[in-house]
């Protein structure tokens, strides 16, 4: 019997960076070229807690959806790691010989050790793959630009019905900033991936990059002394503030879903041997 090669694609973003897209392309590569030979499993960390928030809501009927993603926080990881297992134990019987695995969450480097470890009971062999944003001029010591961070919150304010990300834009905006923070002084080569893929989610420009420095970094510089999202928002109210009239003052847009496409796919076939 030919043994399973099993995939996993870990994202390394921040919230709003467009992984749908992504695994979008990731999920047409393997219905192509492995058709009928592949099963594609999609983790999702926002749906597990959706699901949470919503048996909560539905034993008390009056909870907002804030107030329920709080309340349920501390089942979040029992639960998550669950459906790992679950997902694991479907791979382990099904037909086909190519198994991938998408952790549709957002990591920062300590959330990698959990879903690999889970992965190991089940599987001896597999490929570990990091999806990393492309990006122009890191800021500082963090991985991502500030292109790729005023993108991200840009995205997040403006979309409507996400799962989990709700609330005003102060509250929205200091989450995207409050995860930004986890990949400060990241380094890639001590990862635990067997394959990096670096991945265009924002349009990089490096004088309109300058630009947004000069707007933005003195704002950031006073809300990056906090260490979570309630301390953003209750003590940096103005600095958040400026910080949002920037990235809604700017249109970054998404980059081509074609390049993207090509980007990936051409980095999955030099793995598909």
């Amino acid at each position: 019997m030919e043994q399973k090669k099993v995939l996993l694609f870990f994202p390394m973003a921040i919230p709003a960076s467009g992984k749908t897209v992504l695994f979008e392309s990731i999920e047409s590569y393997y219905n192509e070229k492995h058709q009928g030979n592949t099963k594609l499993f999609i983790i999702s960390s926002d749906q597990v807690s959706l699901k949470l928030m919503n048996e909560h809501i539905a034993a008390n009927p009056n909870v907002s959806k804030e107030v329920a993603y709080q309340e349920t926080r501390k089942k979040y990881r029992s639960r998550y790691d669950n459906e790992i297992r679950a997902v694991c134990q479907k791979a382990q019987v099904c037909e086909q010989q190519f198994i991938v695995i998408i952790f549709d969450k957002n990591h920062p480097e300590n959330a990698l050790k959990g879903p690999l470890e889970i992965v190991q009971e089940y599987f001896n062999k597999y490929n570990s793959i990091g999806l990393i944003p492309k990006i122009g001029k890191p800021l500082g010591n963090n991985l991502f630009s500030i292109t790729y961070l005023v993108s991200c919150v840009q995205r997040a304010i403006k979309r409507e019905n996400h799962e989990t990300l709700v609330g005003s834009k102060e509250k929205v905006a200091s989450v995207v900033l409050f995860f930004f923070s986890f990949f400060n002084k990241v380094q890639i080569d001590k990862l635990p991936f067997d394959k990096v893929f670096y991945v265009p989610f924002t349009n990089e420009d490096e004088q309109y990059d300058q630009l947004l420095r000069k707007e933005a970094l003195d704002v950031l510089k006073t809300i990056q002394r906090e260490r979570n999202p309630e301390d953003i928002q209750n003590n940096c109210k103005e600095a958040l503030q400026n910080f949002i009239g920037v990235c809604e003052k700017h249109n970054l847009g998404f980059p081509d879903k074609n390049q993207q496409r090509e980007i990936v796919w051409n980095e999955i076939q030099a793995i598909d041997q």
